[in-house]
């Protein structure tokens, strides 16, 4: 494959990087079998999975390797992508950033055509557009914010006015 990463829509799920990125995120357990496949971007070096992400039905998953062969995972709830932008990179290329609760931004970094990257932002905003208009109040990115403040709250960290307050913010009551 070449040094770009490649976006495959829904029509190309079954070329063979969108198989292989699949099976290998199945079998590294980032994607479960409730896992509706929507979009796949990657590329392979030596055969391998050098980067790929995944867009399924409910969440976004990446997975990157670099030439120490550290790896770098991370899966996000659609419902959770707050903004998605695109910004200025190394030697003017521009790559996807993922905006998460308003407060996390998660630069994705992968080398990709200009029409790749643009099929990309478009597919992201539309499906994070979509999963919001379909989720109710209180969506697993609140869930899981609410959960992490009560813990702050259990282990002394913030008050108990601290946490009603957080927790309204984030239901918006």
């Amino acid at each position: 494959m070449g040094l770009l990463s490649t976006f495959y829509g829904e029509s190309d799920l079954n070329e063979q990087l969108p198989q292989k990125a699949i099976k290998f995120f199945s079998k590294l357990k980032l994607l479960d079998h409730s896992d509706i496949v929507k979009a796949v971007v990657g590329k392979t070096m030596m055969g391998s999975i050098y980067e790929a992400l995944i867009i399924t039905d409910k969440r976004i998953v990446f997975f990157s390797k670099d030439f120490g062969y550290k790896q770098g995972r991370a899966s996000y709830p659609l419902s959770s992508i707050s903004g998605i932008s695109l910004e200025s990179g190394k030697m003017c290329s521009q790559h996807l950033c993922l905006h998460i609760g308003g407060v996390e931004k998660v630069n994705i970094p992968f080398d990709m055509k200009p029409e790749d990257l643009t099929q990309l932002y478009n597919y992201l905003l539309s499906a994070t557009e979509r999963k919001k208009q379909n989720e109710p109040i209180g969506t697993t990115f609140e869930a899981d914010e609410i959960l992490k403040y009560k813990k702050l709250l259990d282990a002394g960290a913030i008050t108990q006015d601290e946490y009603e307050t957080k927790k309204r913010q984030l239901l918006s009551i």
